[in-house]
């Protein structure tokens, strides 16, 4: 299913639908992307570079599904500014929010 704007839903459509559509549109203003963007190419995990951020915008929202939500919507946004999947599981550092999140590669 995809969302209004523009995104793929997936096995999220229990997330707050208002909720999702902020996270989606604050993970593509450019100070976003340009975070994720330095964090992959330093070969670390991309919400490393924007978990602070999301923390400050939305504050204490993610729960386990929300986190989920955000990890598959941050996949999305990479993948459409020409960057691929590598794995995922990999240890964040200095977090507020995720313990882990995914590596991707250009």
């Amino acid at each position: 299913m995809i969302s209004k704007l523009g995104y793929e839903i997936g096995s999220f459509t229990d997330v707050d639908s208002n909720l999702r559509d902020r996270i989606w549109l604050f993970l593509n203003e450019q100070s976003s992307l340009q975070q994720m963007f330095n964090y992959s190419n330093l070969n670390r995990p991309a919400v490393e570079g924007i978990a602070q951020d999301l923390f400050n915008r939305f504050g204490d929202v993610f729960g386990d599904r929300v986190k989920m939500c955000t990890g598959y919507l941050i996949r999305q946004v990479l993948e459409l500014n020409g960057y691929r999947w590598l794995s995922k599981g990999h240890q964040t550092k200095q977090n507020p929010i995720f313990n882990k999140g995914s590596k991707y590669s250009r």
